[in-house]
């Protein structure tokens, strides 16, 4: 076996990584919408991306994509785009595009010719998705827009926290699961405080998280439950959340259904790297090695799409930096953000595949992950997807991205809510209750300070800090098998 990969994952804040990614989204809407029956066949991922965008017109335009928000202000004379951008205090439309405030859309509609709204609530924006059947918002809950429609999947809206606040996600019978989350500008920290339960419980500590490190720059996330010692209670949680800046959008992503029947995943590659691969090579290394992991637990990998960005996101994605240089690690947010600006919000693994990580480190970093969890299933999240490095080792020429489905699957763990069974210090550990756990001071057989996996019991799992593992165990299976990125196979893809 080659020589296990050093990943680097999350540490204070989430590690935020990001793609971007182009051309599969507008084509595949663009098909979609046309109501061509003789449309390609596309991944679930791109299908899904037929969201639900409200009729109300303020929903519908926080729901388009950068491109297509911009192609709206576009349309303004320059008297009306200058005081639009007076009112939303900036002077420039990347901050419009990004913060979405609900204010400045409304001044944006008051501006906008009758014809443009008529096309934005009849979905024909730029190819934009087309409104469905969803019900309207009431006074108390909104529906999130620009997200999947799938009847296992309920994404509420709880608007605007100003500097910070607290929110309330009712759970219902049937439901599994929930993903809160708060979303600032890109450079705000954002932190999660605290989570209590209908019946007063602190879930945070229940399941023995530290609240401080349940943080992000720009979306910070919360999701439960982590393991079965703590129930998913019907009734009223509130979540609170700080931020240094101003939270312009939360709300939560809450699942049902039964969580123990047949499952599946899907991926999208966004290769923004100069190297070149056989897709069809990389499809089945990574098929094959998520189906070792996934199969045992009644999940399997689904469907698979590679999208190739444009030569100037390759140019602005390939090289990320890690070093000290970039210490908000932005250029990974921007990735991330990227990615889910030009797919659009799938319900679908992001996997974005870049040359290599610019790092000040005496190791080789093959693969990162946004965030545990990560904020999926959002217009505009930083947190949404993990990276892996396709040049090939220095150290180790001959191992390259066919050998990292390994490094990739687990940073994916990481994204489902998933941490290391064992750090490399041998003194933190997961909060899972069947993962063994790695104590430095009895199993570390050479005495150099450090632990990895040839020393430690839990050397084989997937989710230890250093391996090429692919073993799962029954607790990790239960919580990923909860959350909002997989779905029962009888939905269809």
């Amino acid at each position: 076996m080659a020589a296990a990969p050093r990943i680097e994952d999350s540490m204070t804040s989430t590690s935020v990584r990001r793609v971007a990614a182009a051309a599969l989204a507008i084509s595949l809407l663009a098909a979609a919408c046309s109501g061509d029956d003789a449309a390609p066949e596309t991944t679930r991922a791109a299908a899904q991306t037929t969201s639900a965008i409200q009729f109300d017109p303020i929903t519908a335009i926080g729901g388009l994509t950068d491109d297509q928000l911009f192609d709206v202000i576009d349309t303004l004379d320059d008297d009306d785009y200058f005081d639009l951008l007076d009112a939303a205090g900036t002077d420039d439309i990347e901050d419009i595009l990004f913060e979405r405030d609900p204010e400045v859309l409304a001044e944006l509609i008051d501006r906008l010719d009758e014809s443009v709204i008529d096309d934005i609530l009849g979905g024909s924006v730029d190819s934009g998705p087309t409104p469905t059947s969803t019900p309207q918002p009431t006074e108390t809950t909104a529906v999130l827009s620009g997200g999947p429609v799938d009847p296992d999947i309920r994404r509420v809206r709880t608007g605007p926290l100003d500097d910070g606040g607290t929110i309330a996600v009712t759970v219902e019978e049937g439901d599994i699961s929930f993903m809160a989350f708060a979303m600032a500008g890109f450079d705000d920290l954002v932190f999660v405080t605290e989570v209590i339960s209908p019946s007063g419980v602190d879930v945070g500590d229940a399941m023995g998280l530290e609240y401080g490190e349940l943080s992000n720059y720009g979306v910070a996330a919360f999701y439960t439950p982590l393991t079965d010692d703590v129930d998913l209670e019907t009734g009223d949680y509130t979540v609170s959340f700080e931020t240094t800046g101003r939270i312009h959008e939360s709300g939560a992503i809450v699942r049902s259904g039964d969580p123990d029947g047949a499952q599946a995943i899907d991926v999208v590659f966004w290769m923004t790297t100069n190297e070149v691969y056989d897709n069809a090579a990389l499809e089945a290394s990574f098929r094959d090695a998520g189906n070792e992991l996934l199969n045992p637990h009644g999940i399997t990998v689904g469907q698979i799409t590679f999208v190739e960005p444009t030569p100037p996101q390759i140019a602005e994605h390939s090289f990320i930096d890690l070093s000290e240089n970039d210490p908000t690690e932005a250029g990974l947010r921007g990735l991330c953000r990227d990615m889910v600006d030009e797919i659009g919000v799938t319900r679908s693994l992001f996997f974005a595949i870049v040359d290599s990580f610019d790092e000040e480190a005496d190791y080789i970093t093959e693969g990162v992950a946004a965030g545990i969890p990560g904020a999926v299933l959002l217009p505009g999240s930083g947190t949404s997807c993990v990276t892996a490095m396709a040049a090939a080792d220095p150290d180790d020429p001959d191992r390259d991205l066919l050998d990292r489905a390994t490094t990739v699957w687990h940073e994916a763990g990481h994204l489902l809510g998933l941490y290391h069974t064992s750090e490399s210090t041998g003194d933190l550990f997961d909060l899972i209750p069947d993962t063994p756990e790695c104590d430095i001071e009895e199993y570390d057989a050479d005495g150099d300070g450090e632990i990895f996996s040839d020393e430690c019991p839990d050397g084989g799992n997937f989710m230890f800090h250093d391996t090429d593992g692919l073993e799962m165990s029954a607790d990790q299976a239960w919580q990923i098998r909860r959350h909002p990125l997989l779905y029962p196979t009888g939905q269809g893809s």
